[in-house]
């Protein structure tokens, strides 16, 4: 084919599933799109190819600072034979090859991508095609006519989450109350509950919370966090890891569903001198409210937030 740009030139196209969506395209549905391909002279017949692919690059920065230990992985990867070319033979020698006329020719691929795939993800967000601390998950589209080669980056979102509510609780927890920073004004058992755990960037997590106070102390609010963590590790020879975390949405004085006063006299009495079955039937009263479903707290989850992936 001699030069290949000077004998044809390619470009790849993806079809937007939304505009809303600003070209990304959602796991687990149809990647759809075409290749065009403009042949500027007479060449031989031979097939375009695409490649569509995803990895996953993980980058540590070594304690002493000097340069880094990465590690890469292919996530999912699927091959593609595109065409064919409309063709006329060139020669009256029937061993001759087929050839490919001047024009433009496009070539529709269409193809299902799995449902497990991870959202398209850099941390830090830094505009780098090789991380040098953090991780980066991303994915491409290449096609390729011999030996000319267009590639670029496909966007991915991950598939939405099961539909079917999976359902937590967080087992009841005692906290020390101290007046004056150093006496005990004894304790406050916290217990928590999760409507469903399946819960994605924009939707509303249903939170139950309910506290037995058994301190001199009235409770009246909590401060709540949504935080998300984060950690990358390389496995083999030099195995390392590093851990970031970030705040992704503060709540300020949420009202706290306790005892009343009476009760909570009474509780901190018994716990006072140390009665397990007081402290037994105080974790009981928790589950006990916990499971009565009352007065939940609805927290939307932010668009920022990163996939649960590992």
């Amino acid at each position: 084919m001699g030069n290949y740009s000077s004998v044809a030139a390619i470009d790849i196209a993806v079809e937007s599933e939304s505009e809303a969506l600003g070209g990304v395209v959602t796991a687990g549905n149809i990647l759809s799109g075409h290749v065009g391909v403009k042949v500027k002279k007479k060449t031989d017949a031979i097939p375009v190819t695409l490649q569509i692919s995803g990895k996953e690059v993980t980058a540590i920065r070594r304690r002493s600072g000097a340069g880094s230990t990465r590690s890469e992985r292919s996530l999912w990867a699927a091959n593609l034979i595109l065409g064919p070319f409309p063709t006329s033979n060139r020669g009256e020698q029937q061993n001759e090859p087929d050839t490919i006329v001047p024009g433009l020719y496009i070539l529709p691929f269409s193809i299902p991508l799995p449902a497990f795939l991870p959202s398209s993800e850099d941390f830090p967000s830094e505009k780098k095609k090789k991380p040098g601390h953090g991780f980066q998950i991303s994915y491409s589209i290449v096609a390729r006519l011999g030996r000319l080669e267009t590639r670029i980056p496909l966007r991915l979102l991950s598939a939405p989450l099961p539909k079917d509510p999976v359902p937590c609780m967080i087992r009841p927890s005692s906290h020390p109350i101290n007046s004056m920073k150093f006496f005990s004004a004894g304790e406050v058992a916290v217990g928590a509950k999760i409507g469903n755990v399946n819960v994605g960037r924009g939707e509303e997590a249903e939170l139950y919370l309910v506290c037995q106070n058994s301190s001199s102390t009235k409770i009246r609010s909590v401060d709540i966090k949504l935080v998300e963590y984060l950690e990358w590790r390389i496995v083999g020879r030099q195995e390392a890891f590093r851990t970031s975390s970030r705040t992704l949405l503060a709540m300020k004085h949420v009202p706290m569903n306790c005892v009343n006063p009476d009760s909570r006299r009474a509780l901190f009495k018994r716990q006072k001198s140390r009665d397990q079955a007081a402290l037994q039937n105080t974790d009981g009263d928790v589950y006990n409210q916990l499971m009565a479903g009352k007065d939940p707290l609805f927290i939307r989850i932010p668009e920022t937030a990163r996939d649960s992936y590992k």
